[in-house]
């Protein structure tokens, strides 16, 4: 299995990320968002049922994992070109 980091947009509470994996001829996506920075500004009490770290379920494309994004509130516009994500062969 290999994990692979396609995306990752960062900000002072955290962080959202999407991976590829790749499992035999595979290629899956998963979406990571990582708030865990905030629980120490709250307290015990306020963090008691909140979760900080959150990994989707497989999705199928790049696009998917970004159209996953859309649940996550933002400030800026998000756009992005389809690319084709098999890697040529390097020359030698």
């Amino acid at each position: 299995m290999k994990k692979e980091l396609m995306l990752k947009i960062g900000a002072a509470g955290g962080s959202l990320s999407i991976c590829s994996v790749i499992e035999g001829n595979e290629r899956t996506f998963f979406v990571f968002k990582n708030e865990s920075i905030l629980k120490g500004f709250l307290t015990e009490e306020d963090d008691s049922d909140l979760v900080y770290t959150h990994r989707s379920d497989a999705l199928p494309s790049f696009e998917a994992a970004i159209d996953a994004l859309d649940v996550y509130p933002r400030f800026i516009s998000l756009s992005y070109h389809s690319i084709n994500h098999q890697r040529r062969p390097s020359r030698a």
